[in-house]
């Protein structure tokens, strides 16, 4: 595929030689565009007429380029940079802008997720810890106050098995372990 731009003072005898060679030599499309006079492309295919298409019009390569170009874009920097953009998305396997927006925000939402996750791990693990912690001090607890022979009645059971708090609970194990063998547990 060859483009080539004609404007004033253009020698039409060596852009027709030029067109000629390029077709004989495999070029499957020559694309004339002219800046004089009304902006328009001539479509130039071997063994083909030329065709003429004016801007609003598409341009195909079948084989060569994917898209239609759209003749403004050969004229107009804001439609070649759209064209060129969307081209070169294409290449990269993206259907549009749309589409990298689409996968970024598909990207940050499987980050976040990620984050949410560990942190979501991360507090679970803590709280699993806490917990552990805690039901550790009160099996030892419970276990100096039996082997102590400690009398414990329902209401001090039930304050042991309640508390959240491992400092009460290590104070009370340390108390307990204490105590002399069968004395009055005090909390």
């Amino acid at each position: 595929m060859a483009v080539e731009y004609a404007d004033r003072g253009q020698d039409e005898a060596g852009l027709t030689t030029k067109i000629q060679d390029l077709l004989g030599a495999g070029t499957r499309y020559v694309w004339v565009v002219r800046l004089t006079g009304p902006r328009r492309v001539e479509v130039h295919e071997p063994g083909q007429a030329m065709r003429l298409v004016h801007p609003g019009g598409q341009l195909l390569a079948p084989g060569v380029l994917r898209n239609p170009v759209d003749v403004t874009a050969l004229y107009d920097r804001d439609a070649a940079h759209e064209a060129t953009l969307r081209n070169l998305l294409q290449r990269r396997g993206y259907e549009s802008i749309e589409a990298v927006y689409a996968e970024g925000e598909h990207a940050g939402e499987a980050q976040g997720e990620a984050r949410g996750e560990a942190k979501g791990k991360a507090e679970g693990e803590a709280l699993g810890r806490k917990q552990g912690e805690l039901d550790a001090l009160r099996t030892a607890l419970h276990e100096v106050l039996t082997a102590r022979d400690v009398a414990c009645d329902d209401a001090l059971k039930q304050a042991i098995v309640a508390c959240q708090d491992s400092a009460q609970l290590r104070a009370w194990l340390l108390q307990a372990v204490t105590l002399a063998n069968g004395a009055q547990f005090i909390r």
